[in-house]
């Protein structure tokens, strides 16, 4: 599978390195997700152990106007190996600009979890925060994310990833 040269690149950056890259990014334009999926990468191998280390996340917009997301379970197979769908769309989420407390990345749209009602109130996945940027201009379809868990007013990183634009969003929810 061929990949663009810069989600290719960001699959071996350290975390300094992410975290730098992160702070230099700029927030994509959230209608521009809409009606899109993403192959997302996780570049940290101990996310192989969670079976989450490759993942597709969509995004579609509600009748309200609100940009809303959700992810897609794939098969756990190569960087290079397609990505297969393996079950449903979960962990929904809205697509906002950070706000208090989350404002980790004030250049980065926030991908909130918690405040999905399509999320069961007993789903961990309500506690996750993701934040996603544009790193940069002239590849807008590769974006960089940081995934972190709030614990009351605590935000504990997680992991980063990487998204790439994949296709039209076929899982939208009904």
């Amino acid at each position: 599978m061929n990949h663009l040269p810069l989600y290719d690149s960001l699959k071996h950056k350290s975390y300094a390195e992410l975290e730098t890259i992160m702070a230099g990014g700029r927030a994509p334009d959230a209608g521009s997700l809409v009606g899109w999926e993403y192959r997302g990468w996780s570049p940290a191998p101990w996310i192989s152990l969670l079976g989450i280390r490759k993942f597709m996340k969509g995004f579609f917009r509600r009748e309200d106007g609100l940009v809303e997301g959700y992810n897609v379970p794939v098969r756990q197979n190569g960087f290079d190996e397609d990505w297969i769908p393996k079950g449903k769309a979960f962990g929904f989420y809205h697509v906002i600009p950070p706000v208090p407390p989350d404002i980790i990345h004030p250049n980065s749209l926030l991908i909130q979890y918690g405040i999905s009602a399509r999320n069961p109130f007993w789903k961990p996945e309500r506690t996750i925060r993701d934040y996603i940027a544009v790193i940069d201009p002239a590849v807008p379809d590769v974006m960089l994310g940081k995934a972190v868990v709030a614990l009351g007013s605590a935000r504990i990183q997680v992991s980063y990833f990487v998204l790439e634009k994949m296709g039209p969003a076929r899982n939208w929810p009904n």
